[in-house]
């Protein structure tokens, strides 16, 4: 199970993706913003392996990609 440090990275890595503007208009700057908003989550949550675990949620102004990764020898 993961510690109050790994979920408290975890929360954080969320709400920055959560900070990522919605700029986009065509179907490719659509995919282009969610890789990218992927991309900067998963560098930003220190996880080793990390990669986006679902489609990234698209809240009009605001994109939030759950990601998940290696931390130590646990999978979070």
């Amino acid at each position: 199970m993961p510690d109050r440090a790994h979920l408290t990275a975890l929360s954080i890595t969320l709400l920055l993706a959560s900070l990522q503007p919605a700029a986009a208009s065509t179907p490719a700057a659509w995919q282009g913003l969610f890789a990218e908003a992927g991309r900067r989550c998963a560098a930003a949550s220190g996880l080793l392996d990390a990669a986006a675990l679902a489609q990234p949620a698209d809240f009009g102004d605001e994109v939030l990609v759950l990601v998940g990764g290696m931390c130590g020898r646990s999978r979070i």
